[in-house]
C-alpha cells in the first residue's frame, strides 16, 4: 500500500489583491490558525471603518428614537424601523470584518507546508492555489482484502508495516477503519490502517508492505502457500499416493508470509 496523510489540503485565496507578506516557507511546520501570508488589506480595512461609522450612527438614531417615543413624538413603527436599521448596520459591519479576515491565508490544521504557489508582490485572484499543507501524524495506508476475509478483519487489530527505505525495521499500526461494503467489480473490501508518526520519519507517498494479524491458532497444520492451487474459487493440494498423486480439497485458514494454515 501507499502511505497517505490523514489530513491534506490546498489553501486558496479567498480575496483578491497583491501579496504583501509571506510568513511561512515550504518545509516549515505550522500550527492551526497560524497566518501563512497576507494580502493587501487597505480597501478591506477602510470598509470596516466605514461600516463601523454606519453602525454607530444607526445606534444613535435608535437611542434618539426611544427618547422621542417615550414623549409620544415617535410611533412604534418608526422606532421599529430604526431598530431594523441598527441590525442591518451590524450585519454590514460583520460582513466587512469577515472580508478583512479573508485577506489572511491561515493554516486550517497543524502540519507541514509541502508547497508554496505564490510569490511576494504577486497579485492573486480569488480562488488561486497558494499553499499545500499536509498533516504527517498520523499516516494511513489503505488495503484491499478478498470478501472471504470480511469476518476476520476488525477495527483495533494490530498491523506491522515495513519499508524499503527502513530495512530491517517494522512500524506498529492498528486497523482504524473496515469498510463493510464489498466492491462488486473485484470482490474486495477496503481496510484502513493507521500508524503514529510524531517524529515525521514516514512520508506520505512511501510504499509500505503491511501485515495484519487477524488471529492466533494453536496446533495449526501448515504447508507452503506455493503448494495450494486455487481454481474456480476452490482450493486444493496434490497429495502423493504411491507412484501417483490425488487432488484433495482443502480450506485455507490463517496465512502468514509463505505459509498457509490448512
Amino acid at each position: 500500500a501507499t502511505l497517505e496523510a490523514q489530513n491534506a489540503a490546498t489553501l486558496v485565496a479567498r480575496a483578491e489583491g497583491p501579496v504583501i507578506e509571506l510568513l511561512a516557507e515550504e518545509g516549515a511546520y505550522v500550527n492551526k490558525g497560524q497566518v501563512l501570508a497576507r494580502l493587501d488589506d487597505t480597501e478591506a480595512r477602510l470598509a470596516v471603518e466605514r461600516t463601523e461609522l454606519g453602525w454607530e450612527l444607526a445606534k444613535r438614531e435608535h437611542d434618539r428614537g426611544q427618547q422621542l417615543q417615550a414623549k409620544d413624538y415617535l410611533s412604534q413603527k418608526e422606532l421599529d424601523d430604526k431598530e431594523l436599521g441598527v441590525r442591518n448596520a451590524w450585519v454590514a459591519l460583520e460582513q466587512a470584518r469577515y472580508d478583512l479576515s479573508q485577506t489572511k491565508i491561515v493554516a486550517p490544521f497543524s502540519g507541514r507546508l509541502v508547497e508554496r504557489m505564490i510569490h511576494l508582490g504577486e497579485t492573486v485572484a480569488e480562488g488561486k492555489d497558494c499553499f499545500r499543507i499536509v498533516d504527517f501524524d498520523p499516516v494511513r495506508a489503505r488495503l484491499y482484502f478478498p470478501e472471504r476475509e470480511l469476518a476476520r478483519v476488525r477495527v483495533g487489530q494490530i498491523a506491522d508495516l515495513s519499508f524499503d527505505t527502513h530495512p530491517g525495521q517494522t512500524f506498529p499500526a492498528r486497523v482504524a477503519i473496515v469498510n463493510p461494503v464489498v466492491d462488486r467489480a473485484n470482490g474486495t473490501f477496503k481496510v484502513t490502517v493507521e500508524l503514529p508518526n510524531a517524529a515525521g520519519t514516514l512520508r506520505p507517498g512511501a510504499f509500505a508492505r503491511v501485515r495484519v494479524k487477524t488471529g492466533t491458532f494453536a496446533q495449526a497444520l501448515l504447508i507452503p502457500r506455493r503448494g495450494v492451487v486455487t481454481e474456480d474459487g476452490e482450493s486444493y493440494v496434490f497429495v502423493a499416493r504411491g507412484d501417483s498423486v490425488i487432488r484433495v480439497p482443502i480450506t485455507v485458514g490463517g496465512v502468514e508470509n509463505d505459509t498457509a494454515q490448512i
